[in-house]
């Protein structure tokens, strides 16, 4: 028995005849075009469209010109800004005007778009519209940077320093506010590696700033360590001063912050890594090496651990376990819950070869089953550990073997467990995935594991549940930020333990979805 679910449709396109065009009605940009983000207020989104190896030299509205109006000898290579808040879009473009290949003019033209037209507009009304500073994206890696933006370089005998700023100017036309935006940064990050504030995983350096340095070393640097990560170092200024440093957790790079001010606690989520950094700092044997937090205060893919999530009953379902890799050299020595006051839940030995971690939870009663295995007289031992937190209360209690098992009972009585899965990222061990394309077609067949690693049949225990896809695409074919990831559901329960997913084939109607799920049963 088949079944099949369709979602959402991604336009692709080519610029048409070599012409390099921003389609502001369908916000269709062609390949060959730079997108640079940002916003300006909350709930909105900035967009600036810069040709790359060629110019843009054409503005739409459908199929529409807006400019040029006519073709002549002149060439034009337009900068082109978009502002969507709410119900709200506004553009602002500037025209390069070449003869004979020599720049002869700079200017600026805006407009507004509502109710399926667009308008030119003042300058004046364009800016009452805009009453708040426009925060530039910036990836730090080596990508193409925004025009607005500027670069000097220090020499020192150890290392080259990268300083960016905004312009407060373009071609003579002033960013002061009034007449044109002001522009400072925005969210800063690397879309390569990951930021560490404490021990969480952050998906960016900071939310804005003025001034951004980045440190580079020479060649013949002697320190070792720093050497070994291009660049090594990033500043980033306001009204604080905030610095990460390159280091490496198991194999990994990350920005790990080192310097910081007050600033950095106005946000909860910094402030509480950050007081569990210190607390553990401030400990004798610092932080165990390697410790779940089942609170993710401690983000659990720095230390390779992977995890599943889903759903069981009224009850929220994390599968964690370390990944595959690191399974013959490390271990899970500590389990801890960050949020509540005592927060140590198991300690464990390295006696053991196989680990699994399961957290359930509702809004009552917490229950962390451990299962671990190891071998003793030639024989396999398997042993659970399970702990209860109920509501209001400060630290885990251990429950006694027949308590134990009626709770592993009670969950079994609910199976199966219903897991989430994101068809567009890497899946965790407990699911296979395969791929069969003949070239115009793509299939991907996703399936659980019929045993997990301690020989236990999964076939009564897993389903999948809920399926998601990362849209990469926003509005029409405008890319989102690299850091973020913007998970689109395509059905809330597939409810099987085998599915496939069929992409758009290149022979397929227009109306035909992107993707099509198919429902498998055994």
């Amino acid at each position: 028995m088949t079944s099949i679910i369709t979602i959402l449709t991604i336009t692709l396109i080519e610029c048409v005849f070599g012409v390099i065009y921003v389609d502001l009605k369908n916000f269709i940009v062609p390949n060959g075009v730079n997108v640079f983000h940002g916003r300006f207020n909350i709930n909105s989104r900035y967009f600036m469209f810069v040709g790359d190896s060629e110019p843009i030299s054409e503005l739409r509205y459908g199929n529409e010109v807006i400019f040029p109006k006519e073709n002549g000898s002149q060439e034009y290579n337009l900068l082109v800004e978009l502002f969507i808040i709410n119900k709200v879009i506004l553009v602002s473009f500037y025209v390069h005007t070449f003869n004979d290949g020599l720049l002869k003019s700079v200017n600026r033209h805006t407009i507004s778009i509502s109710s399926d037209k667009y308008s030119h507009i003042s300058n004046e009304e364009f800016i009452s519209k805009i009453n708040k500073p426009v925060l530039v994206s910036f990836d730090i890696g080596p990508k193409p940077k925004h025009p607005f933006i500027k670069r000097s370089i220090s020499d020192d005998v150890n290392f080259k320093m990268y300083r960016y700023k905004l312009e407060n100017n373009y071609k003579g036309f002033k960013f002061d506010g009034k007449s044109i935006p002001l522009y400072r940064f925005g969210y800063v990050y690397d879309s390569n590696r990951p930021a560490v504030v404490g021990y969480t995983k952050r998906p960016y350096l900071t939310d804005e700033c003025v001034s951004i340095s980045i440190y580079k070393s020479h060649t013949g640097y002697n320190n070792l360590f720093q050497f070994m990560f291009e660049p090594f170092r990033i500043e980033l200024y306001d009204h604080y001063k905030r610095s990460y440093e390159m280091r490496p957790i198991l194999g990994e790079e990350y920005w790990v912050l080192n310097e910081y001010g007050n600033d950095m606690l106005l946000d909860d989520v910094n402030k509480n890594s950050l007081k569990l950094f210190r607390l553990y700092k401030r400990h004798p044997y610092g932080l165990p090496i390697i410790t779940l937090d089942i609170s993710e205060l401690i983000s659990p893919e720095i230390f390779g651990i992977e995890k599943v999530a889903g759903s069981i009953a009224n009850w929220k379902y994390t599968l964690y376990k370390l990944m595959d890799n690191f399974e013959n050299n490390l271990a899970v020595k500590t389990v801890i819950d960050s949020k509540i006051e005592y927060r140590s839940i198991l300690i464990n030995k390295r006696d053991y070869y196989i680990l699994n971690i399961e957290v359930y939870r509702n809004e009552e009663e917490t229950y962390v089953i451990q299962q671990r295995s190891y071998e003793k007289r030639n024989s396999t031992i398997n042993i659970y550990d399970i702990h209860k937190l109920k509501l209001e209360m400060k630290k885990y209690n251990q429950l006694k073997d027949k308590e134990g098992t009626k709770i592993i009972q009670m969950f079994e009585k609910s199976y199966p467990i219903k897991l989430d899965i994101n068809v567009d990222e890497e899946q965790p061990s407990l699911f296979e995935r395969k791929e069969l394309s003949d070239g115009e077609m793509t299939i991907h067949h996703f399936s659980i594991k019929e045993t997990n690693d301690f020989g236990e049949s999964t076939l009564n225990k897993y389903v999948f549940g809920a399926v998601y896809a990362t849209r990469s695409f926003q509005p029409g074919n405008i890319p989102l930020e690299p850091f973020r990831k913007n998970k689109v559901m395509i059905t809330e329960n597939i409810n099987t333990n085998k599915f496939i997913v069929r992409n758009k084939s290149t022979f397929d109607d227009l109306s035909t979805p992107q993707y099509q799920l198919f429902r498998l049963r055994t």
